[in-house]
């Protein structure tokens, strides 16, 4: 009775009985919840869909695995989705294994490693964490090369080379140059693709140092507009993640980072890339504004990118604390966006904080 109760909840609800129920569902270890709550994980709340994706790791089925490998796919949900597979591990491990596999063995190995889908290296990622080492040499290399390690792909045998070396002759620069810096410690490599390593780290080598010479000031405009791809090939330059406070920077964004100006603009993926490449979670503009407060402001982008812009931010640190000028918290900020789904999103971070 109480599971029919909670299961109505979950559909019918309101947002904190939503919250609730997917917790008691899960805590209930029963597998008449899974459907339930992997109807939730793909539902467009993201705040509950990462509730169920949190509840379904409380329910050891493979059911519930297969759920939320698919959950995988939701850049929204993800750290719940990945911290409940490797909490179901070992029932988890053989379905990620087969799943890593399909998508490797299926893609082209250029999509693999640098394709616009990161389901194969979310896999890989979950499969790294429950401590997964395939004794077979290709499969440690499709493992890697699913996690963007091409360095550590290099050295895993044949396989990894033959895979690499197709690279080499690829249509985008970038990608050349990976695989290039990727196998040129290879001392089985025959001569002509060891000349063709040497030659597109030459150009490389020029490339980056007119770049850094001419281009270091792309990367706030790139920032603004989301250019992942523009902002990832100037920070293997060696551009600054932080940007470089000299005179156009100034005249043309004052202090603001980066990052401010990703989160400012809704750049979800954008905020995500410098976070991850080392970028400070809490730098302050010259008004003393950090990036979150920006995200927290905002009102002219949707909202599926507002969340995803905070959520990434307090991943990686950001303090939800902080006080802007006048004082003004993240809660403030959100009440002053008339957004209800921001200001539910907000109370429930600062519940999951002070639990």
């Amino acid at each position: 009775m109480m599971l029919r109760w909670w299961t109505w909840r979950l559909k019918k609800g309101k947002f904190k009985a939503q919250w609730r129920a997917a917790e008691k569902l899960g805590r209930s270890g029963d597998v008449r919840a899974i459907e339930p709550l992997a109807d939730a994980l793909r539902g467009r709340n993201d705040s509950i869909a990462g509730r169920a994706a949190h509840a379904l790791g409380g329910i050891p089925d493979l059911r519930a695995v297969e759920a939320l490998i698919k959950g995988l796919a939701r850049e929204d949900v993800r750290a719940s989705v990945h911290e409940s597979l490797v909490k179901l591990a070992p029932v988890s491990r053989d379905p990620l294994i087969k799943a890593l596999m399909v998508r490797a063995e299926s893609w082209p190995v250029d999509e693999l490693v640098y394709g616009s889908d990161t389901s194969a290296r979310d896999i890989a990622a979950v499969l790294k964490a429950i401590s997964w080492t395939p004794a077979d040499h290709r499969h440690r290399a499709l493992l890697a090369l699913a996690m963007g390690d091409v360095s550590e792909a290099a050295v895993e045998g044949p396989a990894a080379a033959d895979y690499l070396s197709a690279l080499l002759d690829h249509k985008e620069v970038r990608i050349r140059e990976r695989a290039a810096n990727s196998l040129k410690s290879r001392r089985d490599l025959p001569q002509n693709l060891s000349m063709k390593v040497q030659e597109i780290l030459k150009d490389q080598k020029e490339r980056y140092q007119t770049i850094l010479q001419k281009e270091y000031n792309d990367i706030f405009p790139a920032a603004i507009k989301g250019d992942v791809e523009r902002i990832t090939e100037l920070l293997d330059a060696g551009v600054s993640v932080e940007g470089r406070p000299n005179e156009f920077a100034i005249s043309a964004f004052g202090l603001k980072t980066p990052l401010h100006l990703a989160a400012e603009n809704g750049r979800a993926r954008t905020v995500a890339l410098l976070l991850d490449r080392g970028a400070k979670p809490d730098p302050r503009d010259e008004l003393g504004v950090t990036p979150l407060m920006y995200a927290m402001a905002g009102d002219h982008y949707i909202e599926e990118n507002r969340s995803a812009v905070i959520r990434a931010l307090i991943k990686h640190g950001a303090d939800v604390r902080a006080k802007g000028p006048g004082g003004a918290t993240p809660q403030d900020l959100a009440h002053r966006a008339h957004s209800k789904g921001l200001m539910d999103d907000v109370n429930l971070w600062f519940y999951v904080i002070e639990r």
